[in-house]
């Protein structure tokens, strides 16, 4: 998976809002606050990036993952997230 910087902060902004946002008590009786539907919510930030089945379902379930538990799984989703952006690069130096 390759975001662009702009992606993966719309990606980590969005993730954290539902997860401040997320209440296990409204998830049981409202549909529309269910984890399913934050993280369908979330991954509105990279619309139109190509990815496999099998990395969207990766992604969808760590971004479910943090929305319901941000404590213990936040660092991996920022790891992974910001893992998967272009390396910065030192002026003057030759790729």
């Amino acid at each position: 998976m390759n975001l662009t910087n702009e992606q993966a902060v719309a990606l980590v902004s969005n993730v954290a809002i539902a997860s401040l946002n997320y209440d296990e008590d409204l998830a049981l009786v409202d549909e529309a606050r269910t984890a399913h539907a934050d993280v369908s919510w979330a991954l509105e930030a990279i619309d139109g990036l190509e990815l496999s089945p099998d990395e969207m379902e990766a992604l969808r379930v760590m971004c479910g993952r943090v929305i319901v538990d941000p404590t213990t799984y936040r660092a991996d989703f920022l790891d992974f997230v910001f893992g998967s952006t272009p390396e910065p690069t030192v002026e003057g130096e030759s790729a």
